[in-house]
């Protein structure tokens, strides 16, 4: 996500009327769709003025990008160097598990991904947030490559098949997967070690 609260010059920005702008964003997709979600609306249930929105984002399709990377920022562990590579991709996993079925990031994922294609600023958006998940997966990906753990060929294609299980079953009608299925899902890409 992009540095928002540091301002060009000037008095620093309210970090809080950050988080609130990101959350009402999330909260009026949701509930509205993209289509109906303004700047001014977005301003009005964050209880901010639309200067201060526009002084962050031009437009509403990178303020929706942040806004769902916030949401998967606020769940997290950490991961190092350290972990079994098997473990830390289970705790990535996890989160992601967590954020996609609890949060309000999962639910604007379902109710916009079927426009994705239709949509070029739509599919710019969610583009974007699917990057940063593979982003965050790969260095894990690719310590397994390196420790002959990896089940697939490269870092990219393991990462994308154990995040494309869990983005299948929240878009189609299958359950979701559940965090405790983290285990499971980090299984099909990285082997136990021997």
């Amino acid at each position: 996500m992009r540095d928002i609260d540091r301002p060009r010059g000037g008095r620093p920005r309210d970090s809080d009327a950050s988080r609130r702008i990101l959350q009402a964003t999330l909260e009026i997709v949701v509930e509205n769709g993209l289509a109906k979600t303004t700047i001014e609306a977005v301003a009005r249930r964050a209880g901010v003025g639309r200067p201060t929105v526009y002084r962050r984002w031009s437009d509403i399709a990178p303020l929706v990008s942040d806004a769902v990377d916030m949401a998967f920022a606020q769940v997290g562990e950490t991961v190092t160097e350290d972990d079994d590579v098997a473990v830390a991709l289970e705790t990535l996993l996890r989160d992601k598990i967590t954020v996609l079925t609890t949060t309000l990031a999962g639910e604007l994922i379902k109710q916009l991904a079927p426009r994705m294609a239709a949509d070029d600023a739509l599919g710019k958006v969610l583009s974007q947030a699917h990057r940063h998940q593979y982003a965050a997966l790969e260095p894990v990906m690719e310590r397994a490559r390196r420790e002959g753990r990896l089940s697939l060929p490269n870092a990219t294609l393991a990462a994308e098949a154990v995040l494309g299980v869990i983005y299948l079953r929240l878009l189609t009608a299958t359950p979701p997967l559940h965090p405790g299925q983290a285990p499971e899902l980090a299984a099909m890409a990285v082997r136990a070690r021997p």
